[in-house]
């Protein structure tokens, strides 16, 4: 919103983004960051508590630039680029494989799974994270890795889902599903040029 402000010239507007979307960036880091589990956890406002689950949301804050570069280093290498945890043959899972409630089942009820299976638009977020705290070539390898997916989808079934099996590849939920799918189109691309299309602006997090 503060680009968008600044795009049209509005400049008080912008400010006031700005210093909102850093207020929101000290609370993650104050209040999601665990320093024991040296990662993010979502948080449960009914409880009041931190949710300690490995999972894709947890890594929300590496795409949105807000960890430290140590942080991040810490947290991707033991978790994201993990095989036990996120890292699959196929791309980087939903769920960490060994969480108790991790599976692949081709399921809505009434949402589709989040519980392990491969999502192209969280890998192409995964990516961007990647590549912004210094990983190009695992960063290349989900690209490849999300796009063999869709090709082969195309080539064996004249369509893409919404998600695939972390293990076999082998598309779940949702056919002929397109939306967020078309950002697989420029994952190689971006990858290898470490290029944001579009760029989000600079990282909220400062040295």
């Amino acid at each position: 919103m503060a680009l968008i402000a600044e795009k049209t010239g509005k400049r008080k507007d912008a400010e006031a983004f700005r210093g909102r979307a850093n207020r929101l960036r000290d609370a993650i880091n104050a209040h999601l960051w665990d320093p024991i589990d040296q990662t993010y956890h979502s948080y449960d406002c009914v409880e009041k508590t931190r949710v300690r689950c490995i999972t894709y949301s947890n890594q929300v804050p590496l795409w949105a630039r807000l960890a430290p570069p140590e942080d991040a280093r810490i947290m991707i290498e033991r978790y994201v680029l993990n095989p036990r945890k996120l890292w699959s043959p196929r791309g980087i899972r939903s769920l960490a494989a060994d969480e108790p409630l991790y599976n692949n089942e081709n399921v809505i009820k009434p949402y589709s799974n989040w519980q392990g299976p491969i999502w192209p638009h969280a890998n192409w977020m995964f990516m961007h994270a990647l590549l912004h705290y210094g990983y190009p070539e695992a960063a290349l390898d989900v690209a490849e890795r999300i796009t063999q997916l869709c090709i082969d989808d195309l080539a064996r079934n004249g369509m893409m889902h919404e998600n695939y099996h972390a293990e076999t590849g082998a598309p779940l939920a949702a056919p002929d599903f397109i939306s967020w799918n078309l950002l697989v189109a420029q994952m190689i691309e971006e990858a290898r040029t470490k290029v944001f299309k579009p760029d989000p602006g600079q990282a909220l997090w400062r040295e």
